[in-house]
């Protein structure tokens, strides 16, 4: 995935990661193939993703 670009999937979803760098969050949006918004629900703060990283480095 790349941040600034939509990854479509099935040809019925588009995906994109939303950075919030004032709440340190990373989000995982999902859109329909017009890029209006479905969810934007799902994400980790950069402490988790820091966490899962070194667990796996």
């Amino acid at each position: 995935m790349f941040a600034n670009d939509y990854n479509t999937f099935a040809n019925k979803l588009s995906f994109k990661l939303i950075s919030d760098r004032n709440q340190k969050t990373i989000r995982i949006g999902v859109y329909d193939l017009e890029h209006n918004t479905i969810d934007t629900i799902v994400g980790y703060n950069y402490d988790a993703l820091e966490k899962i990283l070194k667990n796996k480095l």
